[in-house]
C-alpha cells in the first residue's frame, strides 16, 4: 500500500506538465493545441453541438494517426477549445508535425524549369489559378517563384493549376488539377525499399479506376507528387498503373519517420480544425 501512496503523490506532483504512463514509466510528452477553423462550411460560427462535434472528431483522427506513426501510448484529451496530446514516446516536435497534417496530391506536370536566382518572389495568393488560365502566365509566374519557407506547407486547393518547388529548392513546376489527393487514399503504408523508405498507397474503387485510365492514356508525360505544396516526386509514367502506387520520396528519398507518418497522415484522414501549438 505504502508504493500506491507515493505512486499518487508523485502523480500528483507531475500533473501539471506531464500525464504519468504507469507507476514506473517516465513521463509522456505532451502538447497543447488551441483549435481553430470552428466554422461551418458556410462560415458561420459553429454552433456548442457542432463545434464538440468537430473537437470529438478532430481527437479521434488524431489518436490514429499518433498511433499510425509509432508514437506509444498516445492520448488525445478536448478540453474546452483546446486539444491536450500526450505519448509514451516520441518529442514535441513530432506530435507537432503530426497535428500538422499532410496533403498529398498527384497533379500533372505542365511544365518545369530551374529556379530562377534573381526571382522577385510570388505573392501566395498567386501561386494557384483557375484551370483556364493560360500555360505562358503558369509559366510566368512559375519564373518569379522563390523556393523557401514562404511556398511551402502551403494548403492547396486541389481544384487549381499550382506552381511549385521541388523538394531539393533547384526546380520549380507548372502543375495541373490534382488527378487524385488524399481524401481518395483508402489504404497506406510504410516499407523498406532497396535505397530508402516508401510508402505505398492504394485507392478507393473511382479514384483507382480514374488513376488508372489516367495513366493509361498519358504515358510518356510525367506526374507530379506534391506533398504540402513541395513536389517530392515527378516520376515519368512508363505504363497504365491498375493496382497500388509507390511512392519514394524522390532523389533523396523518405527516412523512415517521414515515411512513417506519410503513411499516418493518409490512412487517418484530414483533420477538421486546424491545430495551433501552444507554449
Amino acid at each position: 500500500m505504502m508504493i500506491n501512496k507515493v505512486c499518487l503523490a508523485v502523480a500528483g506532483l507531475l500533473a501539471a506538465t506531464a500525464f504519468l504512463i504507469g507507476c514506473d514509466a517516465k513521463p509522456a510528452v505532451q502538447v497543447e493545441f488551441a483549435a481553430s477553423s470552428l466554422t461551418t462550411p458556410d462560415g458561420k460560427f459553429a454552433t456548442p453541438t457542432e463545434r464538440d462535434d468537430k473537437l470529438a472528431r478532430a481527437a479521434q483522427i488524431l489518436t490514429k494517426r499518433l498511433a499510425g506513426s509509432g508514437l506509444e501510448k498516445p492520448k488525445v484529451k478536448v478540453s474546452g477549445d483546446d486539444l491536450v496530446v500526450s505519448a509514451a514516446s516520441g518529442s514535441r516536435a513530432e506530435i507537432v508535425d503530426l497535428a500538422n497534417g499532410g496533403q498529398l496530391e498527384f497533379r500533372p506536370v505542365l511544365s518545369t524549369s530551374p529556379v530562377n536566382a534573381t526571382a522577385s518572389g510570388l505573392d501566395a495568393g498567386l501561386r494557384q489559378a483557375t484551370p483556364d488560365t493560360t500555360p505562358e502566365e503558369m509559366a510566368k509566374r512559375a519564373r518569379q517563384l522563390k523556393c523557401d519557407d514562404t511556398a511551402t506547407h502551403v494548403r492547396d486547393n486541389p481544384n487549381e493549376l499550382l506552381v511549385a518547388c521541388a523538394q531539393d529548392g533547384q526546380w520549380v513546376y507548372s502543375l495541373g488539377v490534382a488527378i487524385i489527393d488524399g481524401s481518395h487514399v483508402s489504404r497506406a503504408y510504410a516499407q523498406q525499399g532497396e535505397r530508402t523508405w516508401t510508402v505505398t498507397v492504394g485507392f478507393e474503387d473511382e479514384a483507382q479506376a480514374r488513376w488508372s485510365d489516367y495513366t493509361a492514356s498519358h504515358v510518356g508525360s510525367r506526374v507530379g507528387i506534391v506533398l504540402d505544396s513541395v513536389v517530392i516526386s515527378a516520376p515519368v509514367l512508363r505504363g497504365p498503373i491498375h493496382s497500388d502506387t509507390e511512392i519514394d520520396g524522390g532523389a533523396g528519398g523518405f527516412t523512415q519517420a517521414q515515411a512513417r507518418k506519410l503513411a499516418a497522415d493518409l490512412t487517418s484522414g484530414a483533420l477538421p480544425v486546424r491545430l495551433i501549438a501552444k507554449g
